[in-house]
């Protein structure tokens, strides 16, 4: 770049003898100054020829006069003098063409330069003085441009108020600084190694721990030295809080996930403590320093974000104070940020997780082989990553069993997987496979499939051995030819176990509050089992939906209803979004309902007439609840008369418990909504929002739920369900 930076050269260096008047005209045609230089070709020109004129000698007069002793009769000789002004007149005629030809030359190298001096001045302050020192995107995770909320809405010391903040595109890192990297920045910088620090040596087995017991000058100098600098305050709360505002990285709870409280750990080595934009870590582990607050600190001050082992706060918690005061230090890390970076664009095209949504605490589709899950092979057993995008275990010998977990520790939190059976030796040995949650040593609980079998089972494992606490057959389960979704919701004591979407059982065991969260693979006589998990989703326990224990809205023709067609009675699921009961013969019945069982609930649905034989016939329709056998309850509407009924059944047959009348019922017109509210042996029952009745009965205090339609004159009956939704009631 010295054509930019430094001046024109004296091209007299190169040869001395080049006029004074010719080394002007070359530096006007190199100036810096676009203004400076000669602005047309013809300028230049005209100033080559006062060069050439200036130096052209003087030119003589042709003499008139003929010398006196020429010979008689020869025409005389022209005289030296007069020969070689002739000689140079004619040499002239050139003159103006070699000028021109080489102040074009001279102007095309001008605008040259010129041309790439204009471009370094737009350039020059995009790339800056640094371009070639950019930090790469490795290790780094992109914040985009964008109008982001920090604060909180309870401001007290510690917090400020909500205010939105615009930021511009930063990129972050990843990973807090680990004492391996930060060792490497100490043999460069001639810096002194932390206080805690062996004799000045990384500690054994910590060398991907975060590095602590940093200074905020010190923090300031890594990032300056790795080409990055410390994150501004706003930076740091919205890449840890994530668009959605989260107050921490996996959602608003701050129980839902547990991280080691006596020291440090290995960085990303707990993949639920990572942030929606993909960095790890920022909560707890070590405080990071910031730049640059967001609102007024006191003179002196400096900043720590995101607490540390033992002293986990929100993300939100701005922990202020004299940044040379020994407990400000002591648990104080580092993690560096860049406006730019080499490599962004292929950073991009990587494997990178989804941004979780709130209340996802976390979730992997087994696309990344980095995401933290072990890999390996044993005597029997095999585990790891699959392409496409499964994570496989292997067992390859009868009556054994392999569990994986990776380190995903919670209390209460919803966990659902995707998992299907990739190839076995036999066509006949039983095996089960699932979900294993709450697991610490050798304690946890697991939820099984048995695919051959048509099974399930819950399970309790403790150093003697493994219980079951409940089994049971699901026709939903799959196995072979797709993935099944089972789904633990563990709330405290109670838990709640689903097949497809479809409670099959609801448990109550004390003893292990919480724990990890992974795998399980049991073989029996069966000699070799794959298995492929597709996906684990770890969520927040969502109380509404907690309480909601079961909803149905027929989108799924695997959710488990029976389907049949046989003699008067026609179920099944009905595109695009039903379930549909039919009778077609007149004084005639049919109840259908599933497991599991229920006690105290609320149950809804709503429910319309897709046709009938008849435009008169009458008959009735709605819901049934805590059936077993012939026994039942039920709770009924007829929409041609306008009334409702509460039913008994038993193998004497129905009893009707209460009846009336209800206008709002529409039935033929739009659907209906019914209600049944069952609390031990009272009942309430609601049409369209309305009470109608109540009702005591002490009889049957559990069983299914489902659905009945009775004929009475009419010949056919074709009932649509839209939805059914099931609650716990307290």
């Amino acid at each position: 770049m010295k054509h930019v930076n430094e001046p024109v050269p004296d091209v007299r260096q190169l040869n001395g003898a080049v006029p004074d008047e010719l080394v002007v005209v070359v530096e006007r045609a190199l100036a810096k100054a676009p203004a400076d230089r000669y602005q047309t070709a013809a300028q230049m020109a005209a100033a080559l020829r006062a060069v050439e004129l200036h130096r052209r000698a003087p030119v003589q007069p042709i003499s008139s006069e003929v010398s006196s002793q020429a010979p008689v009769g020869q025409p005389p000789m022209p005289s030296a003098s007069a020969v070689k002004p002739a000689q140079t007149a004619k040499k002239r005629k050139w003159l103006p063409w070699l000028a021109g030809a080489a102040a074009a030359l001279i102007l095309i190298i001008a605008l040259g330069i010129g041309l790439l001096y204009v471009a370094w001045q737009f350039v020059r302050p995009i790339i800056g003085t640094g371009a070639m020192n950019l930090p790469t995107a490795d290790g780094m995770v992109r914040i985009n441009e964008g109008i982001y909320l920090v604060g909180l809405d309870a401001p007290d010391n510690q917090h400020t108020i909500p205010q939105q903040i615009e930021l511009s595109e930063f990129w972050i890192d990843q990973y807090e600084v680990m004492n391996i990297q930060y060792a490497e920045f100490l043999t460069d910088s001639g810096q002194p190694p932390p206080a805690h620090w062996p004799e000045g040596k990384v500690p054994p087995g910590q060398e991907s721990h975060p590095v602590e017991g940093i200074t905020w000058e010190v923090a300031a100098a890594y990032c300056e030295w790795a080409n990055k600098r410390l994150p501004t305050e706003a930076e740091w709360e919205v890449a840890a809080r994530g668009p959605q505002g989260l107050l921490y990285p996996w959602g608003d709870d701050e129980n839902s996930i547990e991280l080691p409280r006596s020291e440090t750990y290995a960085i990303g080595s707990i993949p639920s403590n990572q942030s929606p934009f993909g960095a790890f870590d920022m909560a707890g582990n070590v405080w990071e320093w910031v730049a640059d607050p967001y609102a007024p600190i006191a003179t002196g001050h400096r900043l720590l974000r995101g607490g540390a082992h033992g002293f986990l706060k929100d993300m939100a918690y701005r922990l202020e104070g004299d940044p040379n005061v020994p407990t400000m230090i002591a648990t104080a890390g580092i993690r560096c940020a860049a406006d730019q970076v080499t490599g962004g664009a292929e950073a991009e095209e990587r494997a990178m997780l989804a941004p979780l949504t709130r209340g996802v605490l976390f979730r992997d589709e087994f696309s990344d082989p980095n995401s933290g899950w072990p890999t390996g092979e044993r005597e029997h057993e095999q585990f790891g990553y699959h392409p496409a995008a499964f994570y496989h275990l292997e067992v390859s010998a009868p009556n054994d069993s392999l569990t994986i977990f990776p380190g995903l520790s919670y209390g209460d939190v919803t966990a659902e997987i995707e998992v299907l059976v990739d190839h076995t030796d036999t066509e006949d040995g039983d095996f089960r496979y699932g979900l294993a949650v709450r697991r610490s040593e050798d304690g946890y609980y697991a939820f099984t499939i048995s695919p051959r079998s048509g099974t399930w089972q819950v399970l309790k494992g403790s150093p003697t051995g493994v219980e079951i606490l409940a089994e049971g057959t699901n026709d939903s389960i799959r196995g072979f030819s797709t993935a099944d979704s089972l789904r633990v919701v563990a709330d405290g004591s109670d838990f709640t176990f689903h097949v497809n979407n479809q409670i099959v059982t609801q448990v109550s065991d004390p003893d292990y509050a919480s724990g990890e969260v992974g795998f399980l693979v049991e073989t029996f006589d069966e000699t070799l089992v794959h298995v492929h998990y597709a996906s684990l989703t770890i969520r927040e326990i969502d109380q509404q939906q907690a309480s909601r224990q079961s909803h149905d809205d027929f989108t799924d023709p695997s959710s488990g209803w029976p389907t049949l067609s046989e003699n008067t009675h026609t179920l099944g699921y009905h595109p695009p979004d039903y379930y549909h009961v039919e009778v077609s013969a007149p004084a005639d019945q049919v109840t259908v309902t599933r497991e599991p069982s229920f006690e105290d609930v609320a149950v809804e649905t709503e429910v319309f007439v897709d046709h009938t034989d008849t435009e008169s016939g009458d008959f009735r329709y709605g819901l049934a609840f805590r059936r077993s056998g012939d026994e039942y309850y039920a709770f009924t509407v007829s929409p041609r008369s306008k009334t409702w009924h509460v039913l008994k059944g038993s193998p004497a047959g129905p009893e009707v418990l209460a009846e009336g009348l209800e206008d709002s019922v529409q039935g033929l017109l739009a659907s209906d909504t019914l209600r049944i509210e069952a609390t031990g042996p009272e009942f309430t029952f609601h049409i369209n929002g309305q009470v109608v009745a109540r009702v005591s009965d002490p009889d049957y205090a559990s069983g299914d739920v489902g659905f009945i339609v009775e004929t009475f004159d009419e010949s056919l009956a074709h009932i649509h369900y839209e939805s059914l939704t099931i609650q716990a009631i307290e």
